[in-house]
């Protein structure tokens, strides 16, 4: 849900921003496809069937801003094509993290031109000799206060925030799921059951890459306001393959926030992690 564009504290709040990340081959795919940027500094797949990462830093005067590419899966050099968006996100990074994170349409600009351009690259590597090649991408650039996310693809984006007295535990969706199931259930054409077990959850509508996909129109923007205590996920697919909403939500609000990374993660091994998994979670404080 966009939010109602925020206004600037005019007196400076000390952010702390706590990160933890895992990636993994799961137990069925040889190759992991997933690539991530972890605030500016790309970790390759190439290097790192299973990798796991933990930072705690200030949001001082620049942005922070972490990205998930999952590479398609049964189509040609998957890896190669996420490899080249996180590249290229970091070729942006510096430019994200000082921009104005109140602009939303500067914040909208800087990352469709970073799309486009992995578009660019991913076209020029592969047209040639005829590979369709592509990724999702789900990022997120946020600062004190504010945040901008967005996402091709289905590459999921949560956002858990402690619920009031009396309240249950929620989980607000961030991102749009554009695979053809997501876009069917968003037209009240498919239930959330029917798209859990249907194939069409894995033919995508939109991606980065070769092709005819036009990114600037197909990418999905989300300018939110953002509170100390939220806590924020994003990962690939293999997450949401496995784990449904409500199981997330069960790990979530009831594992301390350092350690719902490892067990979310643990939880997809243990349901037989039949997909790459890369989950970052981000904790504000």
């Amino acid at each position: 849900m966009k939010e109602k564009k925020g206004i600037r504290p005019k007196k400076k709040k000390q952010w702390n921003v706590s990160v933890q990340a895992v990636t993994d081959a799961g137990y069925e795919r040889i190759v992991n496809e997933d690539n991530l940027s972890l605030n500016g500094t790309v970790h390759c797949n190439a290097e790192m069937n299973h990798f796991v990462f933990s930072s705690e830093n200030d949001l001082d005067d620049e942005n922070a801003f972490y990205l998930v590419a999952d590479g398609m899966g049964g189509q040609d050099a998957g890896d190669v094509a996420s490899l080249i968006l996180v590249e290229t996100a970091g070729e942006y990074s510096r430019l994200l993290k000082q921009c104005d994170i109140y602009d939303e349409k500067k914040c909208k600009t800087i990352l469709n031109e970073m799309l486009e351009r992995t578009k660019q690259k991913i076209s020029e590597t592969f047209d040639e000799c005829g590979k369709i090649c592509g990724a999702t991408a789900t990022a997120i650039l946020f600062g004190e206060g504010r945040a901008h996310l967005v996402n091709i693809g289905d590459s999921p984006a949560f956002r858990f925030r402690e619920p009031k007295w009396g309240k249950k535990p929620a989980l607000e969706e961030l991102y749009a799921d554009q695979s053809q199931a997501g876009v069917l259930v968003k037209k009240k054409l498919m239930s959330p059951e029917e798209a859990a077990c249907s194939h069409k959850r894995h033919k995508l509508t939109a991606y980065v890459g070769s092709g005819d996909c036009n990114v600037s129109e197909s990418a999905h923007h989300n300018h939110f306001e953002i509170e100390k205590g939220d806590y924020l996920i994003i990962a690939s697919d293999g997450l949401t393959e496995e784990l449904s909403k409500e199981e997330i939500i069960n790990v979530v609000s009831k594992t301390k926030k350092d350690q719902i990374v490892s067990q979310l993660f643990d939880c997809v091994m243990n349901k037989g992690a039949s997909d790459n998994i890369t989950i970052i979670g981000i904790d504000i404080t």
